[in-house]
């Protein structure tokens, strides 16, 4: 016996940022970055989806302890936009709303974001939740100086060897996939269980050549969970031998313009 306007409308305050996006774009780049959010962070300002624009586009960002997803969209329309940090959950709730066509426009007054549709359109719909505005960690720099050296490998040949390799994974801790180049144009991936005795090896060939050969190791529930998302045929793999520096992953498109998202992967160790 209730009906929607029997219940008040979260106040905004007054906004500071707006944007309308294309809600196909906008449910891919949630989902995409939502996957790669990690609740549980340490960091109170990474258990969320930042929300950020850059160049002109509007740039999603999931982060957890050991990989990143970034999502770059073009908007219909932007009037400004500060940074924001959107909780996962509501994240979900949007997701849940969203079609595959037509348009949609947020705004957020810093600590408040609200997500609402035309009220012409016949699935007329408003979400608002409690948001952060705290400083998301600088992970643009990073895309911006990705690694030169870097392979051109079939994403489902990866996938696929990657779910393969699971079954030798370690059944307790972090399972682990290693990534060695000894042969031109051939990548082995290795994965092993110490405490059963198992072992498992894939060979995948590639395109590119890097004058130092490749031993790095990445978590393998990681590595699907990219490849899972990766709309394109092949991926582009840009590493460096140096430990300390992250891999990067980014499917392989025409033009850079093109592409929507970037991962980046940080090994576990290298040999």
């Amino acid at each position: 016996d209730c009906f929607a306007n029997d219940f008040p409308v979260m106040p905004l305050g007054k906004p500071t940022s707006e944007i309308t996006l294309n809600q196909f774009f906008l449910n891919a780049s949630l989902v995409a970055a939502q996957k790669f959010t990690d609740d549980k962070n340490s960091n109170t300002n990474a258990t969320g989806i930042n929300i950020n624009e850059v160049d002109s586009k509007i740039v999603f960002n999931g982060l957890d302890g050991f990989m990143m997803c970034r999502v770059a969209i073009k908007p219909i329309s932007i009037n400004s936009w500060d940074s924001i940090i959107l909780p996962s959950e509501t994240a979900k709730k949007v997701v849940s709303l969203l079609d595959d066509k037509g348009e949609i426009s947020i705004v957020h007054s810093g600590d408040k974001i609200r997500f609402f549709t035309s009220l012409e359109s016949l699935d007329h719909f408003e979400v608002t939740g409690v948001a952060s505005n705290h400083k998301f960690p600088n992970s643009e720099s990073l895309f911006k100086e990705m690694p030169k050296d870097s392979y051109s490998i079939n994403a489902t040949e990866l996938l696929n060897a990657a779910k393969r390799l699971k079954l030798f994974a370690p059944s307790e801790g972090k399972p682990m996939v290693q990534f060695k180049v000894e042969a031109e144009n051939e990548l082995t991936l290795f994965s092993q269980d110490i405490n059963f005795g198992k072992d498992g090896c894939e060979g995948i060939s590639f395109v590119g050549y890097a004058e130092k050969p490749l031993a790095k190791a990445f978590n393998i529930d990681n590595l699907i969970d990219v490849l899972s998302v990766v709309d394109t045929k092949n991926v582009n793999f840009f590493f460096e031998e140096n430990v300390n520096r992250p891999s990067f992953m980014v499917p392989q498109t025409e033009s850079e313009e093109e592409n929507m998202y970037s991962f980046l992967l940080t090994s576990m160790f290298t040999n």
